[in-house]
């Protein structure tokens, strides 16, 4: 018998909890003591906080020494698991085989069923003041499921930059579709987000260069599968992300110009194009820059001030 995705997540935390407390059970000291659980609950947790949320969710199960510290973890990855992955795609193979077209009220049901449960943890999060990175990888998310409902994102992002997040991930991996930017959690300054990857965004220029104006602490940023940009500007004369060293602008389509010019502590640029899809580059008065990644080859450098190109 087929299982539903929901259902299945409930059967695989289970097993991941109990084959977790086997292996529990046989680390320590020859006579089987536990001595994992026998550590601090900042040292556990910190332990637990590099999983993903549902990874850390199941080591409730291993011990009531263990219950509840998942709510007080400093990262949350909203990452599906790979078992996760096959079962939604088996599920939406096996719809697609019975009614000869896809289950628009499944997927809807499911996209909500995965809003409510990253409700869910960011409300019961305990994890003080301070959270060092937020993932939401959302492979089977649709932006239609809200059509005249609160675009949930922007409360997410809103809960992270209260938490004074470092690092962000936010990634809609569904071929062909692109969701709006969410622009209201970019009109504040932020001090605090250092790292910033977006994947199937439609990120426009003005979009980003109101990131960049308002992250002065940023130092990566990455952009993949964004329509919206064309021409892209960075100038670091307008006070635009004085930290920035990483930039990786990667299938923007639609990108004719980039110009980077003026950001000082700049060292590496990735740009992945259609190979097929010209573009020009300028590059100006970038004095740490020691590396250019792209596999285009109609690229147009007009000036390159320093450093490597990777093709």
């Amino acid at each position: 018998m087929l299982l539903r995705p929901q259902d299945y997540l409930l059967q695989q935390n289970y097993v991941e909890a109990s084959n977790c407390e086997i292996n529990n059970n046989n680390i320590g000291s020859d006579d089987g003591v536990d001595m994992i659980s026998k550590l601090s609950d900042d040292i556990l947790i910190s332990i637990i906080s590099r999983l993903t949320v549902v990874e850390a969710v199941c080591t409730s199960i291993l011990s009531t020494r263990w219950r509840g510290l998942h709510k007080y973890i400093t990262r949350l990855d909203f990452s599906p698991t790979s078992k996760q992955l096959q079962a939604f795609k088996e599920e939406e193979e096996f719809r697609l085989h019975k009614v000869g077209h896809d289950d628009r009220l499944f997927e809807d049901e499911l996209v909500r069923k995965c809003t409510s449960v990253i409700d869910h943890t960011l409300d019961s999060n305990n994890g003080g003041s301070i959270l060092e990175e937020n993932r939401f990888y959302l492979p089977w998310f649709q932006r239609t499921t809200w059509f005249n409902e609160t675009w949930p994102i922007e409360r997410w992002l809103d809960f992270a930059f209260s938490k004074q997040v470092q690092t962000i991930h936010l990634h809609i991996n569904i071929a062909h579709l692109w969701v709006p930017f969410p622009y209201s959690n970019f009109t504040s300054f932020n001090k605090t987000v250092k790292e910033i990857s977006v994947n199937g965004i439609d990120l426009d220029d003005e979009s980003l260069r109101l990131l960049l104006s308002n992250s002065v602490a940023l130092e990566r940023l990455s952009i993949e599968r964004s329509d919206k940009l064309s021409d892209l500007l960075i100038l670091g004369d307008h006070l635009i992300a004085p930290k920035l060293k990483h930039l990786n602008i990667s299938a923007c389509w639609d990108i004719k110009f980039i110009e980077i010019r003026d950001i000082t502590n700049l060292e590496s640029l990735r740009l992945y194009h259609s190979p097929l899809i010209g573009y020009e580059l300028v590059l100006e008065n970038l004095p740490r820059f020691v590396e250019l990644d792209t596999n285009c080859r109609k690229t147009e450098i007009e000036i390159l001030t320093r450093g490597n190109v990777i093709s």
